[in-house]
């Protein structure tokens, strides 16, 4: 039996089965979940590998260290390194950790027995996964204690044996991010709250109350089973990042941008006693503060100086450290006796207070290469893969803005996260995200005026102080040889002022006599950058090139498949790694070079070892044939697939025989390159050929972590009715019938593979399949009604068993909001209204507050709720749409008598939205819905802003998807089965210009009637889409409900919307009930 039929049929075996409902108390697994990013350690049998496995244990990040007394010390970090001191942490042996996550706090008892606790991040990015292990030996021997659903921990603390607190980063059902037990870690409840919350630093006085404080400058108070937010507290941008609060509830709190504040035996939180010096607030991000009675201790990003006071905050003095590395976490045994960990391995220790300290580990060390980038989207994990993973030298990435979050459905994963994430796959060092450059509104980086504004704002009017003092502080801080820049595009404002930014810190970062307070209040020296770099992602043009299909000795793989993983943490649209990087030399002064440059660090000599590059380096002369041909391999089929597959037959044939290419590849960069490959059938709208690739990868790889991706692919694909009607169409076409030689076929394949044992490149050119071809008439999938029904079925069958699977081998990544919204739309699809319940029951959370201050997820149950039953008050995100005597005349004037007794819809900003006072205070604009057997009809008015284009519609020249980012513009969302995620997009501008999409396929061109009018004060738009286009020839149901999106994009102000859009792509909570009377 295939593993098709194995699906269906184990599906059919438990097909209504009551759906799993999420509880309140949890049992802790015996072994962390294996679906994230990070294996198991372990050891490899080679002293190759054993000695490139302590090389990147040594440099790994360290987050958290504690220490008992004035000589045991614990430690953690990066890579599941967990390290032990007994001298005062003069000397450090490793423990043996049981899974490879990241460590981000530590909390022991004794010097004995003790909890770690961190977490990891799916395959995909999407979520994050706790993880939280347990000693009483001492870090011999660890157990398990983490249960299902917590997300990534930042913070651990246990008050006895049995009663421990745990705060990190939301989930879907924990959403306060808040978990406590009370025997021990066997099980654990979860705090609930009105609003998803993700926490990075937290005190507990007591078990039952405490403080919790987040990235983005969120402050909560716990008190039994409750958590207030406290409103009276706003630090901008900043987030807060550690804690330190005594049984009396006196403490301190520090966080980026200088940010000290100390509350007095529980009173408000307010300046320090004593004032630091205000030249910090530009200087220092603080990241970690520890306190012992009178005496407090300030450390952070720079970490070449502590801050110390012995006298509770009234005077404060400056203590060097000999080592810049960012420091993240500082303990004290006592008075006396401390430890700091932080960046590239580093550790310190000091015997005097923190008068002076002394290095154990990592002094000096600094990078070799720096990437600047204005997003984390624009990363290169080629480069920390190619120069950190295979050559050792230390690199990392800065991230120099902050964008947007689409969290109105589930948790965040936060920038920090998955780029720190990236650069641990690849073998990178370090990656930071700056805080203070806000990209929060659509298209804001096109518009240089309102960037500028927006910039101003978030910086207090201090911007260019505030860039350059952070861009030099970072310069002198990690002490890069190479520092590489984005080229930026066109239309990229915001790349351009960043790259001109830059270049002007470098200059500044070599000049003693700029930013001297950096050497004052910091101990920063100026630092002299050796080279600068432009890279050009489309590899056009450069003195070097970085090819992903080079083969890393170092790595025993191809730089493709080393940074592939990186790349898909940032999402769908960045799962494909790029085919060629170019890289561009700047000239630093006037005096061009005339090296001839074969990688970015020609004749920069940094050997093995130094301050820049760590100590192991792969043996060349050592034979890794097998691999070397598997990596070329993998590049020349990458290369026939790019030029082959887009004809139909040799797509159906190549799939075939697929596991005849990559199944000699191990599982992990087996199924990359399967994702691959359907990545590109998907662009290409091959939805068959896109569905059989993944569901190839189910059959194969079922029980991999990475094949999680596939199944979430899968189950969206096969619950989303919208593009069941694209693939169910019934359209006659004229097509070219080809047949193919499979033996020929067959014989190229081989030849793929032959020629990569034998040379290092196949030229596409050489295979070229032979076939004969005719045309003829044909219809592309089943035409008739019930032959549309059966594929239906079939999906829907196939859906609800891979997700029977997905529960099985990742059940958190079952748990996805998106997952979850699927799964109740094939439910419902089937009259299973009983599974829709529970799907829908566990996010109904007993809150007595407004409809806009719940979860998104909530209102979303409520309402689904409410549909089925009827009973209380109509939802706030419900409307209906009462069928119209007469059709409109789409003239664009809104006159028609159908719109005269037609329900408004306002569309507003979303709350705490970041958008500019004059944005704030518009009229508000209004759009109305109405239908009748054949049309949905829309119209709507929309107030013109100043700081945008005055442009005015026009009639004629429309063509198909036109370009409309940085224009003002309507987006309509229609959701036929509500899972919230596919859907039918129609967007029409101020000038009247229209783009449509059906979810993915951009090359989905309806039949829909446009008709806009303007004046100097609104624009206005009327639509009629043909409901066959939506639903094909089926009538609407009696009171059929839709969900849909409406929302006004103001390029760099804003987006106004029916319900919650927080980006230019709407999510969930973007989505009303539209249903039809």
């Amino acid at each position: 039996m295939s593993f098709r039929d194995s699906l269906i049929a184990y599906f059919l075996c438990c097909l209504l089965t009551s759906h799993s409902v999420w509880s309140q108390t949890a049992t802790p697994t015996e072994t962390p979940p294996p679906f994230g990013t990070a294996p198991a350690r372990t050891r490899q049998s080679t002293q190759e590998d054993l000695l490139r496995e302590q090389a990147l244990d040594d440099d790994a990040t360290l987050h958290a260290v504690q220490m008992l007394g004035a000589s045991v010390v614990y430690a953690a970090g990066e890579r599941g390194v967990l390290r032990k001191s007994t001298d005062g942490g003069q000397q450090w042996t490793y423990l043996n950790s049981p899974v490879s996550c990241r460590w981000n706090d530590l909390c022991f008892l004794t010097d004995k027995i003790g909890w770690a606790a961190g977490g990891t991040l799916t395959v995909d990015g999407e979520q994050t996964q706790g993880c939280l292990i347990h000693t009483r030996d001492g870090g011999d021997s660890w157990t398990a204690a983490t249960p299902r659903g917590m997300g990534m921990l930042h913070a651990v603390q246990f008050f006895d044996f049995n009663q421990g607190v745990v705060c990190g980063e939301a989930t879907a059902t924990g959403t306060a991010g808040i978990w406590r037990t009370r025997d021990g870690g066997k099980t654990w409840e979860s705090l609930q709250t009105t609003q998803l919350q993700g926490w990075r630093a937290a005190a507990f006085p007591a078990f039952e109350s405490g403080v919790v404080a987040g990235l983005e400058g969120q402050v909560g108070l716990v008190g039994g089973t409750r958590l207030l937010l406290d409103d009276s507290l706003n630090f901008g941008h900043r987030g807060i990042r550690d804690l330190a609060i005594d049984q009396n509830a006196a403490g301190w709190m520090v966080g980026d941008g200088g940010l000290v504040r100390y509350s007095p035996g529980g009173a408000a939180w307010q300046d320090s006693p004593g004032p630091l010096p205000a030249e910090l607030n530009h200087l220092y991000d603080f990241a970690a503060v520890a306190r012992k009675g009178d005496s407090v201790w300030l450390a952070g990003h720079p970490g070449s100086a502590i801050w110390r006071s012995d006298d509770g905050g009234n005077t404060w003095r400056m203590a060097p450290t000999h080592s810049t590395a960012p420091l993240n976490s500082i303990s004290f045994g006592d008075a006396e006796h401390g430890c700091a960990v932080g960046e590239l391995g580093t550790i310190l220790w000091t015997a005097d207070g923190g008068r002076t300290w002394q290095s154990a580990n990592g002094q000096s060390r600094r990078l070799a290469l720096l990437q600047f980038v204005p997003t984390r989207d624009d990363s290169s994990f080629c480069l920390s893969a190619r120069y950190s993973g295979h050559q050792g030298y230390r690199s990392g990435i800065i991230s120099l803005c902050n964008l947007a979050k689409n969290s109105s459905a589930g948790a965040t994963v936060f920038d920090d996260l998955s780029l720190q994430e990236g650069m641990s796959l690849t073998n990178g060092n370090t990656a930071r995200v700056n805080w203070s450059l806000p990209l929060d509104l659509p298209e804001l980086e096109q518009n240089q005026q309102l960037l500028l504004d927006r910039w101003n704002r978030a910086s207090d009017g201090e911007l260019t102080s505030l860039i350059m003092s952070q861009l030099v502080r970072d310069l002198r801080t990690y002490r890069p040889n190479v520092v590489v820049l984005d080229r930026p595009v066109e239309n990229d404002a915001a790349g351009k002022l960043l790259q001109q930014a830059i270049m002007n810190a470098i200059k500044a970062a070599a000049d003693p006599t700029w930013f001297v307070a950096q050497r004052q209040y910091a101990n920063l020296q100026p630092w002299q950058v050796s080279r600068v770099f432009e890279r050009n992602r489309s590899g056009v043009s450069g003195e070097v090139l970085l090819e992903s299909g080079e083969y890393l000795a170092g790595l025993r793989q191809s730089v493709r498949m080393a940074a592939g993983p990186a790349y898909r943490l940032l999402g769908d649209e960045q799962t494909q790694v790029p085919l060629v990087e170019g890289f561009k030399h700047v000239e630093l002064t006037d005096q061009s070079t005339t090296l001839h440059m074969t990688d970015l660090l020609t004749g920069i000599v940094l050997g093995p070892g130094s301050d820049a590059r760590r100590g192991w380096l792969p043996d060349t002369s050592a034979s890794h044939a097998d691999e070397e041909t598997l990596a070329r391999q993998q590049k020349n089929f990458s290369a026939y697939a790019r030029t082959a597959l887009v004809d139909e037959q040799k797509g159906a044939s190549m799939i075939a025989q697929l596991n005849d290419v990559v199944g000699r590849a191990p599982a992990r960069q087996a199924i990359q390159q399967m994702l691959e490959l359907a990545e590109e059938y998907r662009e290409n709208h091959q939805w068959d050929y896109y569905e059989a690739v993944l569901m190839q990868v189910m059959e194969n790889y079922a029980d991999e972590p990475a094949s999680s991706a596939a199944a979430v692919q899968l189950i969206r694909f096969w619950a989303s009715e919208e593009m069941a009607l694209q693939r169910l169409s019934n359209r006659n076409t004229r097509v070219t019938s080809r047949q193919l030689d499979r033996v020929q076929l067959g014989n190229d394949l081989q030849q793929i593979l032959q020629t990569a044992a034998e040379q290092p490149e196949l030229p596409v050119g050489q295979v070229s399949p032979a076939y004969q071809q005719e045309d003829k008439a044909a219809t592309l999938t089943p035409g008739t009604q019930r032959d549309r029904g059966n594929w239906r079925i079939t999906w829907q069958q196939r859906a609800l068993a891979v997700y029977e699977l997905l529960q099985k081998t990742a059940p958190t990544v079952a748990e996805r909001a998106d997952v979850q919204l699927a799964l109740a739309s094939l439910y419902r699809q089937r009259g299973a209204d009983r599974g829709v319940q529970n799907v829908m029951q566990q996010y109904l959370r007993a809150v007595d507050r407004p409809d806009g201050s719940r979860p998104v997820m909530q209102q979303v149950a409520e309402t689904e709720f409410w549909l089925l039953a009827r009973d209380g008050l109509t939802p706030q995100n419900y409307l209906a749409c009462f069928r119209s005597g007469s059709a409109p005349y789409l003239d664009g004037l809104l006159s028609d008598e159908c719109w005269q007794d037609t329900e408004e819809v306002r569309l507003t900003f979303p709350k705490d939205s970041s958008r500019p006072a004059s944005a704030a205070q518009m009229e508000a604009p209004l759009v109305m819905l109405t239908c009748d057997n054949e049309y949905l009809y829309l119209a709507g008015s929309f107030p013109r802003h100043p700081a945008l284009s005055p442009e005015v519609p026009r009639t004629g020249g429309r063509r198909y998807d036109e370009p409309l980012e940085g224009w003002d513009r309507l987006q309509v969302a229609i959701d036929v089965n509500r899972d919230l995620d596919s859907s039918y997009v129609f967007e029409v501008d101020q000038r009247g210009k229209t783009r449509d999409r059906c979810w993915d396929n951009h090359g989905w061109n309806p039949t829909w009637h446009v008709a806009s009018s303007g004046d100097g004060s609104h624009w206005r738009v009327e639509l009629a889409i043909p409901l066959s286009e939506l639903i094909g020839e089926r009538p609407l149901a009696r009171e059929e409900v839709w969900a849909i999106s409406i929302s006004r994009i103001l390029p760099g102000l804003g987006i106004q919307s029916w319900g919650e859009q927080l980006t230019t792509e709407p999510g969930p909570g973007a989505y009303g009930f539209l249903q039809f009377r």
